[in-house]
């Protein structure tokens, strides 16, 4: 709402960019997007009116991703303004991880200064402030610090990958302000969950397999891991305040890093909240597969048969045909940047391109294997918002939106 205001005084102030307003939002990629939205919308009310359990609870939950996905349409033309179309998708990716090396900086201070945590916590809901984890979480200046924050960042670090590899030739891939900018990101993202390394996982695989010079990028990448050490050994045990380092020693690393804890102590790497997901998907009836069973919230107010998992939470509602629109609603996102590289790659094959479909399958591969955990396509907001804001930038490069 604050960014909303203060976007209609810059507009109001210069007449002139309202123009601009005006082709973001005429732009096929757009009007398209926002009928896949609006249509979500509206199905959100039919399970509940054919199955006549009238639980129309996720409406709520779409409304917002409706609201903040015009939000961000809204501020898009601001955001780039003085930037030539050709130059905007690289500069929105730069803007991106720009947010979140301020969202990880906000997250560090309030870890360590009880001033920084009482500011943060007053932005906050007070059951999500609650939710601290004795001051390992609740940290960042968001509306969901926890699931949703770490998917953030998973989906940040793919990104991040993708720029250096863009820009390796020039300024070297993991140099040293690339170097200290993942520190800051990789530190950030222990304080909203583990999620957040399935999409540096996915990113390390994209720094690999991406077009380049291989021998430059494996001694680039053996210098990001000797500085990480480096850097760790020095706040760690000179910097770090005792109070700190006994948080950091009982709280922080053991929930961070269950699983290599797990996997030291009893040889297995499992974790609770991966067990606790496994229990979350369980036989259903052909009914409800099909056709769900049009519950969202249960009787008790909690999650509907107690699961929270993304495809199981969309079968038990919709069934199997509703899961289906979601996840080709999803790929809309994809669609036209995939459309515009593969013919250009048709027409001869380039290290950019090769990376740039790379980049893409990689975003679309993560927001998949997220589903799995929780509810992802076309629902969490900040990964909508970085989807739209990456995408359109790509397709108003190539000015095909």
């Amino acid at each position: 709402m604050l960014a909303f205001f203060i976007a209609t005084i810059f507009y109001l102030s210069s007449p002139s960019k309202i123009s601009n307003l005006l082709i973001t939002f005429k732009s096929k990629f757009v009007v398209q997007l926002l009928a896949i939205f609006l249509i979500l919308n509206i199905m959100g009310f039919i399970p509940g009116l054919i199955h006549l359990t009238l639980d129309f609870t996720i409406a709520k939950a779409y409304l917002l991703v409706l609201f903040l996905l015009l939000v961000s349409m809204y501020l898009y033309p601001i955001l780039v303004v003085g930037v030539v179309p050709e130059k905007r998708f690289y500069f929105i990716l730069k803007l991106l991880v720009s947010v979140f090396l301020i969202q990880s900086c906000v997250e560090i201070f309030a870890f360590v200064n009880p001033v920084v945590k009482g500011i943060v916590s007053f932005f906050q809901k007070d059951l999500v402030a609650e939710k601290d984890m004795g001051g390992i979480r609740a940290l960042a200046l968001t509306g969901n610090p926890f699931f949703d924050l770490a998917a953030g960042f998973g989906l940040i670090f793919i990104v991040f990958v993708f720029k250096i590899t863009m820009n390796g030739e020039k300024e070297d891939y993991f140099s040293v302000k690339n170097s200290l900018f993942f520190i800051v990101l990789f530190v950030g993202s222990f304080f909203a969950g583990r999620t957040a390394f399935v999409g540096l996982g996915v990113a390390l695989v994209l720094y690999f397999l991406s077009l380049g010079a291989r021998l430059k990028k494996a001694i680039s990448f053996i210098r990001l891991v000797l500085i990480v050490a480096g850097i760790s050994y020095l706040l760690y045990n000179i910097l770090l305040p005792s109070e700190i380092k006994e948080i950091v020693e009982n709280q922080l690393l053991p929930f961070v890093f269950e699983a290599v804890y797990n996997y030291i102590d009893t040889g297995e790497t499992s974790t609770k909240s991966g067990e606790i997901l496994q229990q979350m998907y369980f036989p259903i009836s052909w009914q409800t597969f099909l056709v769900g069973d049009g519950k969202y919230t249960g009787d008790d107010g909690g999650y509907y048969m107690h699961s929270d998992a993304g495809i199981m939470r969309n079968i038990l509602f919709y069934g199997i045909f509703g899961l289906l629109f979601i996840l080709f609603g999803h790929l809309f996102y994809f669609f036209k940047p995939l459309g515009r590289i593969l013919p250009e790659m048709k027409r001869g094959i380039s290290v950019a391109n090769v990376n740039k479909l790379l980049f893409f399958l990689s975003l679309l591969l993560y927001t998949l294997a997220l589903q799995y955990k929780g509810e992802v396509l076309l629902f969490m907001p900040i990964i909508q918002v970085l989807l739209f804001y990456i995408c359109f930038s790509f397709l108003e490069r190539a000015r095909e939106v």
